[in-house]
């Protein structure tokens, strides 16, 4: 007897099925094939050695000179590798305060078998400045800060958690361990938007590109940060687009540590500001119209839980650090909330 024809509906399922194994097969978990850069997550921080000779590494904190380091990591299948990189200071007030100044890291000499670290070339490394543990808390708020300007806009540096054991290789300090992060390099920033760097001094907010201004500046005024200034580009990095239909320099902000949301204890008002303390918060970028100012304030809504997220979801921030930092952002939210009465209250200072 002849038997009953295979329902197309199961054929298809099995189909699938077969196609998700052969899946599995090709790209198991933790294969090559996944890429790294996934695995830098907030609470999911990739773990790695940094070596070198702190003592030398004191002496020279002040100059430009790379000096040799080692790292020792583990690949995507569990095998550990060492590989050489290149290290020194950088940095202005944290090169003099912190135990350990950040630090520029070159990563271009070697093979490092991880997409990520092939394509990062001499990047910025964001370190705690000191061992104690609230130099770590205001190291995740920083990096934290960091991640809201990705969630407002595409045109922000790239930021990767890390865990990192600093090894003295002269054995004079004993090995300490510090969440980190690295800062995406200008030049890529610049590469994903058809764009370069640009270093030109003397510029002013007006010259800039004016959606991308108004935008750094609300980010700016949410984490109560001052310290910037676009004409001698501190703490601002400048991109211009190759496309002519956008002719004016794009601004990115970065060294976030001086803002009310950090809070560190080092931070300072900027003088001239009438201002007591980084927490409060001073609009200093151009004079916006009606329509924009209500454009802007209407993608910080929109954004609203994604930002507080952020904060909520984090597993590394304590309970203090969570609370202070999620009731700074709600002040921002229940201030831009009031419709005219904010514009007045934030805009009070533009000129």
């Amino acid at each position: 007897m002849q038997k009953p024809p295979i329902p197309l509906f199961k054929i298809l399922i099995a189909v699938v099925g077969l196609l998700i194994v052969l899946e599995t097969q090709v790209h198991p978990q933790g294969a090559p094939g996944k890429p790294y850069s996934d695995l830098f997550d907030i609470n999911n921080p990739f773990e790695l050695d940094l070596i070198f000779d702190f003592k030398q590494f004191q002496k020279a904190k002040n100059t430009e000179e790379f000096m040799d380091a080692m790292i020792i990591y583990k690949n995507q299948e569990g095998a550990t590798l060492e590989k050489k990189v290149e290290i020194r200071a950088r940095g202005n007030v944290r090169k003099q305060i912190c135990y350990l100044p950040p630090i520029r890291i070159d990563f271009s000499e070697e093979d490092y078998g991880i997409d990520l670290f092939n394509d990062l070339g001499k990047v910025k490394l964001v370190s705690t400045c000191e061992k104690a543990s609230i130099n770590e808390q205001w190291l995740i708020k920083e990096f934290l800060a960091y991640k809201i300007y990705e969630i407002l806009t595409d045109i922000s540096f790239k930021t990767y958690f890390l865990k990192i054991n600093f090894v003295d290789s002269q054995d004079n300090k004993k090995p300490f361990t510090s969440y980190s992060f690295i800062l995406e390099d200008i030049d890529d920033v610049a590469k994903r938007h058809n764009a370069v760097e640009i270093e030109n001094q003397g510029l002013i907010p007006a010259n800039m590109d004016r959606p991308t201004m108004n935008l750094f500046s609300m980010y700016q005024y949410l984490i109560s940060n001052v310290d910037w200034h676009i004409p001698n580009l501190h703490n601002v990095k400048l991109i211009k687009s190759l496309d002519h239909h956008i002719p004016a320099p794009m601004p990115i902000p970065y060294d976030l540590d001086y803002c009310g949301l950090v809070n560190t204890n080092y931070a300072v008002p900027r003088e001239g500001l009438p201002l007591e303390t980084v927490k409060d918060r001073y609009w200093i970028g151009n004079c916006l119209e009606d329509a924009e100012y209500e454009e802007i304030i209407q993608l910080f809504l929109d954004k609203k839980e994604e930002i507080l997220k952020l904060f909520e979801d984090c597993e590394f921030l304590e309970k203090f650090s969570m609370t202070a930092s999620l009731r700074y952002i709600n002040e921002f939210y229940d201030l831009i909330e009031k419709g005219d009465q904010a514009k007045y209250t934030i805009l009070k200072s533009c000129n």
